[in-house]
């Protein structure tokens, strides 16, 4: 009885997180591409940034497998995987691993035209609140 309450405590257990995603177009005379930008911070403290960008107009995928360790050293980020405008990240802290997902919910638009001579920008920057738990779940607040 005395464990089941202390493992229902520590289920309970949250932390409250912010993801801020930037994606943004870049534009050439010769290619297209995106830039996803991903920062996660924790409300105990650290913040973590990772990037990846597409090369090509066919297929606006990009992964980030690198590990990035937050700036207080509590917890760390990996396996980024963007496609379009929806990206998705692994947090490790201790032995508990998260899957956090977030999207630009409006979109960018990649296919509009080039004017000739000029290179056009679009972004998309949006930030997503969630909570975690120990036993590995997430509650979203949007």
């Amino acid at each position: 009885m005395k464990l089941q309450l202390i493992f229902t405590f520590l289920a309970t257990i949250t932390n409250c997180w912010y993801i801020d995603l930037l994606a943004t177009n870049s534009r050439t005379l010769f290619a297209n591409g995106r830039i996803f930008q991903l920062s996660v911070k924790s409300d105990a403290g650290g913040r973590v940034s990772t990037i990846c960008s597409t090369n090509s107009n066919n297929s606006l995928r990009c992964e980030n497998s690198n590990i990035k360790t937050s700036s207080q050293g509590g917890y760390y980020v990996k396996d980024m995987k963007c496609e379009d405008v929806f990206c998705r990240l692994s947090i490790i802290s201790g032995e508990s691993i998260w899957e956090v997902e977030v999207a630009c919910i409006d979109g960018i638009d990649l296919s509009a035209q080039l004017i000739f001579g000029e290179i056009e920008t679009l972004s998309c920057k949006i930030r997503r609140q969630f909570s975690v738990y120990m036993d590995g779940g997430i509650e979203y607040q949007d």
